[in-house]
This record gives C-alpha cells, structure tokens and sequence, in this order.
C-alpha cells in the first residue's frame, strides 16, 4: 500500500488514539493541537 498526499494536504482531523505508521520512505510532517510540529524521516 502506498500512501500518498498534494504537496502543502492538511488533514482536518487526527485519530484522537493514535494511528499506526509504517514509513518506508520519505518524511512524515505532523502538527498537533498545542502548535508542536514534529517531522519523522527515513
């Protein structure tokens, strides 16, 4: 499965338990409620 977005996609919601990632590739950008960004790369 590959999953991919437009260039500058915000999602409007997030799973509130927490979803399950695989990266295999690429970053992933997160930006929580509180206004931290966090950025997962491999």
């Amino acid at each position: 499965m590959k999953m991919s977005n437009s260039a500058g996609y915000v999602s409007d919601h997030w799973c509130s338990k927490g979803p399950i990632l695989l990266g295999l590739e690429g970053e992933l950008h997160t930006r929580l409620d509180d206004g931290s960004e966090h950025v997962l790369t491999r």
